[in-house]
């Protein structure tokens, strides 16, 4: 049987962008931006570009939790998965045009 997780992320390469994850999410690259800067997503910063494996991704939805790595919830001025990017918290981050921005 498959989840819904399987089939959000069926045929998606291994390694996902910022705009594959926000075309995934459908919420703004500056909010998936935030969400990397704030550890609410598992990414990797190599120079100035961004990437996310799609496995450490799935994984982090499937604990079901919006916790840091470090153990600290999430507060509700931050992004959660699955909230709506247009919040005021959103608002105030400011990316650059492409992935290659440094948030």
């Amino acid at each position: 049987m498959t989840s819904g997780l399987d089939a959000l992320f069926e045929g998606r390469p291994a390694t996902l962008s910022v705009q594959d994850v926000a075309d995934i999410f459908n919420v703004s690259k500056p909010g998936v931006y935030k969400w990397l800067k704030d550890g609410v997503i598992p990414g990797y910063k190599l120079g100035v570009t961004w990437f996310i494996l799609r496995d450490e991704l799935k994984e982090r939805l499937e604990a079901g939790t919006n916790t840091r790595p470090s153990g600290s919830v999430v507060t509700s001025g931050e992004l959660p998965i699955g909230s709506d990017d247009t919040s005021p918290a959103d608002a105030q981050v400011s990316a650059p045009e492409n992935d290659e921005g440094d948030v």
